[in-house]
């Protein structure tokens, strides 16, 4: 049976680095490097998981897994309302993100994430890569992506189970060489800095903004904006977070479209546009 939770993803884009800190997790908690993963979360048979029904309720879905999703986007397109939300299937030896689309609380589609892009900047001379994120192409390549319904999910649960770890040695090894200071005893700062992320990521949740929502109902939850930009169909978009947590904007970060002050799109985790934060991080920088 693989494991199926929403990962704890930086920028929500670090896949590598999530897969070996999983593979960490695995190893820590069953103390061998095959069978069956470790109940790190909620397991689920992955026929539960092939055989999802079209239809039903994000409500249900929570329900079946044992475990909330990730938010990706949720807008209102054609009087309708879309949201997608992201499951990870986990195995002994990876992981394969999933989305689960939902139209008006219904279950319509269920999909692989788009694959990234990645584009190069420099910063003082120094040069770095980063992802190129376009919520709104990336809401219509989704919502029109092939349904991976019977067969073809089948196929691709079957594929990610097929992976097989290396040897005991080898797994053991670089989770340990990679996350080594993980072993060392929290100290009250390190407590003190997981309370505030935690306490952020609640707070700036995308679920508990509404389609619908003015401005004004928006930030009585989230403030004041870090900052406001224009989409390219003209509409207002407000980003909202602390940049104290700059560097890990997917999850802790939201941001929200207006069309004459009211919500219509939503946007979190690999939908947000974490590059519009540290740029204007870059600029207030220049500025001291």
């Amino acid at each position: 049976m693989p494991l199926l939770k929403n990962t704890f993803d930086v920028n929500g884009k670090c896949a590598g680095l999530a897969i070996v800190l999983f593979l960490l997790i695995g190893w820590m908690t069953t103390g061998r490097v095959s069978g069956e993963p470790a109940v790190q979360g909620q397991t689920v048979d992955s026929r539960t998981f092939i055989e999802l029904k079209r239809g039903i309720t994000l409500a249900k879905l929570e329900s079946t897994f044992q475990n909330k999703p990730t938010h990706e986007f949720t807008v209102l397109r054609n009087g309708e309302t879309i949201r997608c939300v992201r499951y990870d299937l986990i195995t002994p030896a990876t992981y394969q993100s999933y989305y689960f689309v939902f139209t008006n609380d219904s279950l319509t589609l269920i999909c692989l994430p788009p694959p990234l892009e990645y584009g190069t900047g420099t910063v003082n001379g120094i040069q770095y890569d980063f992802s190129i994120v376009r919520p709104e192409k990336n809401v219509e390549t989704v919502i029109h992506s092939e349904d991976l319904n019977g067969e073809a999910l089948a196929k691709s649960v079957s594929q990610i189970m097929s992976f097989k770890r290396t040897n005991e040695w080898d797994m053991k090894m670089v989770p340990l060489l990679l996350f080594a200071p993980l072993a060392i005893p929290a100290v009250p700062e390190k407590n003190q800095w997981r309370r505030e992320f935690e306490a952020q990521r609640t707070q700036y949740n995308p679920f508990k903004v509404k389609l619908g929502m003015t401005i004004t109902e928006v930030e009585a939850m989230f403030g004041n904006s870090f900052t406001i930009g224009t989409t390219a169909d003209h509409h207002e978009i407000r980003y909202y977070g602390s940049p104290k947590f700059a560097a890990y904007s997917g999850e802790l970060w939201v941001s929200v479209v207006f069309d004459q002050g009211k919500v219509v799109r939503v946007f979190g985790d690999r939908f947000f546009d974490d590059e519009v934060i540290r740029g204007v991080l870059r600029q207030k920088s220049a500025k001291h």
